[in-house]
C-alpha cells in the first residue's frame, strides 16, 4: 500500500516558522532557496538510506518533534481561533487526541492519509484558483533583494525543515515514494509562498507569523461569499496532527508509566513555550540549528 504520510510532515514545520523564517532571510529571493532547497532536499532523501534506530535516538527525536509541532499547532489554532480558550485545555486536549490516534496501526493511519491526501490537494488546486485573481507580480519586486550568504542560509534553512520530519518519522515509504511525495510536497510549499508575497505585498508578509493563513481571508467564493479560510486553514491543522501522532509513536519506552509521565511533561513544555513569547521566538530563532541536532542524532553511525 502506497504511503503519503511523508507529503504531510515535510510541510509541518513551514506553518507559523519556517515560511515567515525564509521569508525574512531571503525576502523577494524566496524562490530561489525553494526550488534549489528543493533539489538539495531531493538530494539529502536520495542518498541517506539508512538511519540510526537506537531507542534513546529516536525519543528524543520523537520527544523534540512532538514539542515543535505541538507548539506550530497550538499557538495557531490559540491565536487564531480559540483566543478565549484556556491555553492549558487546549494543549491537554490535543495532545491527548493525538496519544490515543497514536495508538492506532499503521495500515489504519496510511489509509487515513491517502483519504487526507486527496482532500488537501484539492484543496490546494482551489486555493490557487481562488488566488490566481488578487495576484500582483510588481509586489514581488525588487528581486535579488537579500545577499548572497542569505540566500545560500535560506536554500540550506528550506532543504533541512523540509527533509527532517520525513528522515526523522518516515520509516514506512520507500525511498522512491519519500521523493515523490516530496515534490509534490514542496511544490505545493512554493506556490504558498509565491501566493503569499504576490497577494500581501512583501512588507505584509513579514509582518504575519502565519502568511500563509492571512492569504486565505483574501479568498472569496463568487464574489460574495468570505470566510471560506476555515475550510483551507483545515489543512494546515491535518499536516500538524499527522507529524504530532508519527512523532508520539516513534516515543517508545517500556514502561506504560515513564510513557504516561513523558507525554505529561510534553504537555507542560508546550504550554509553557506557548504562554510566553519569548519561548516561541526562541523557537523560531533557533528553529534550523534545533533541526541539525535532530539530524546529526538520527544520522549517527549504528555501532
Amino acid at each position: 500500500m502506497k504511503t503519503r504520510t511523508s507529503y504531510f510532515f515535510g510541510r509541518s514545520l513551514f506553518y507559523g516558522i519556517g515560511l515567515s523564517y525564509l521569508f525574512k532571510l531571503t525576502k523577494s529571493n524566496f524562490w530561489i532557496a525553494f526550488l534549489v532547497g528543493t533539489i538539495l532536499g531531493i538530494l539529502i532523501l536520495y542518498f541517506i538510506k539508512n538511519t540510526n534506530n537506537n531507542k534513546i535516538i529516536k525519543n528524543i527525536c520523537g520527544i523534540v518533534l512532538t514539542i515543535i509541532t505541538s507548539v506550530i499547532l497550538i499557538n495557531f489554532a490559540h491565536t487564531l481561533y480559540l483566543e478565549n480558550t484556556p491555553l492549558l485545555f487546549l494543549t491537554i486536549f490535543t495532545l491527548v487526541l493525538c496519544y490515543i490516534m497514536s495508538k492506532c496501526e499503521n495500515n489504519a493511519l496510511t489509509r487515513v492519509a491517502q483519504i487526507l491526501f486527496i482532500y488537501s490537494i484539492f484543496s490546494f488546486l482551489f486555493e490557487v484558483l481562488s488566488l490566481v485573481p488578487h495576484v500582483k507580480i510588481s509586489n514581488i519586486y525588487p528581486l535579488f533583494n537579500s545577499s548572497v550568504l542569505d540566500t545560500i542560509w535560506g536554500i540550506i534553512v528550506f532543504a533541512l525543515i523540509s527533509t527532517a520530519p520525513i528522515i526523522v518519522l518516515d520509516s514506512e515509504s520507500t525511498s522512491k515514494e519519500k521523493i515523490i511525495n516530496y515534490v509534490i510536497s514542496m511544490f505545493t510549499i512554493l506556490i504558498i509562498g509565491f501566493l503569499s508575497i504576490t497577494v500581501l505585498g512583501l512588507k505584509e508578509v513579514l509582518i504575519y507569523r502565519y502568511p500563509e493563513y492571512v492569504v486565505l481571508k483574501r479568498i472569496k467564493i463568487l464574489n460574495f461569499i468570505s470566510n471560506v479560510d476555515n475550510l483551507f486553514s483545515f489543512v494546515i491543522i491535518i499536516d500538524l496532527i499527522l507529524t504530532i501522532v508519527q512523532s508520539i509513536k516513534n516515543i517508545n519506552f517500556k514502561s506504560k508509566k515513564i510513557e504516561i509521565g513523558t507525554l505529561i511533561l510534553i504537555t507542560l513544555i508546550v504550554n509553557y513555550i506557548c504562554m510566553n513569547n519569548f519561548t516561541i521566538m526562541f523557537l523560531y530563532n533557533y528553529l534550523p540549528y534545533i533541526v541539525i541536532f535532530l539530524l546529526f542524532l538520527i544520522l549517527i553511525p549504528k555501532r
